[in-house]
């Protein structure tokens, strides 16, 4: 049987061809970028981590496949805390290092980090680790590197849901697909298999590892890419997407169709404020408490 390994070669590769064509934004195209309305889409994305960010104000975070843009950190950097950005192909990253828009950033590869267990409070990863070869290897890496807890937001898995609409959802999906010869969908060009997750996965990671709480939280994107221009040009375009969000935030919520992303935590450590749970809550995340393992002792 070959060996399993991280490819990261071909990683490298797959980012070289699909920013063959790219050029680097200036200064003031960056800034104009970061303060866009299309960037506020983005942010909205990044707002439910508040509660650990108001709970935990002076601790460290580490965003993984964050080269794109460098926009999690930058949200991140806003908000007060420290933040390092890496990438395995960094070359935007420290750009934006160069522009000062980011201030610390490292290459790294999160199948393999070359960090020390427990060194940053939390680690976070947006839509990266469906792009890896070996997914829960970059998993089970932010657990390690990470002190408090990590955060993910990935595709979610529209085959694995126990609301008989979602499950629907995703046999339109998978129809769909067959129209464009996808038989998978789960397949993208930049040459990678869309790795999506579901709470039952992440569940039985924290459970294997004794790790007692986790957390969940549904939430949609703005994920038409030809819009951007658009939004941040035309006020009806603007209002559209918005209007376009809040009826899927809706139909989702009212278990209609399933949220397109998962959003989870995996508590790494016990030792945490007495209403985490409250506020997180607050937020629209659901806390999952994990049964304990009676035939070990916790560690």
């Amino acid at each position: 049987m070959k060996s399993v390994r991280a490819d990261a070669d071909w990683v490298v590769q797959r980012n070289e061809t699909h920013y063959q064509d790219f050029t680097l934004p200036t200064g003031a195209e960056l800034i104009k970028l970061f303060n866009s309305k299309w960037n506020s889409f983005h942010d909205r994305l990044m707002e439910p981590v508040q509660p650990l960010i108001r709970l935990f104000p002076k601790s460290s975070w580490l965003t993984v496949g964050d080269g794109k843009y460098g926009q999690e950190a930058s949200y991140l950097q806003r908000q007060g805390v420290q933040v390092c950005a890496t990438d395995i192909d960094t070359r935007i990253l420290r750009h934006l290092q160069q522009q000062g828009m980011i201030k610390t950033v490292d290459e790294q590869n999160l199948e393999h980090l070359t960090y020390d267990d427990g060194s940053f409070d939390f680690v976070f990863a947006k839509e990266t680790l469906h792009h890896l070869p070996r997914p829960f290897l970059g998993l089970y890496e932010m657990l390690r590197v990470a002190q408090k807890a990590i955060v993910l937001i990935e595709p979610q898995d529209p085959h694995i849901n126990h609301q008989l609409a979602a499950q629907a959802d995703g046999m339109k999906e998978e129809f769909d697909a067959l129209l464009y010869n996808n038989k998978d969908f789960f397949f993208e060009p930049m040459g990678n298999y869309i790795y999506r997750l579901s709470r039952r996965e992440i569940e039985k990671v924290a459970l294997g590892l004794q790790r007692r709480k986790v957390a969940f939280r549904g939430i949609n994107s703005m994920n038409a890419e030809e819009r951007i221009g658009d939004i941040d040009t035309s006020e009806q375009a603007l209002q559209r997407t918005i209007m376009e969000l809040h009826l899927k935030d809706i139909q989702a919520s009212s278990g209609l169709r399933r949220f397109e992303y998962l959003m989870a935590i995996i508590f790494v450590t016990d030792d945490l404020p007495p209403d985490i749970d409250t506020h997180l809550s607050n937020e629209g995340w659901d806390v999952v408490n994990l049964p304990e393992n009676p035939y070990r002792t916790p560690q």
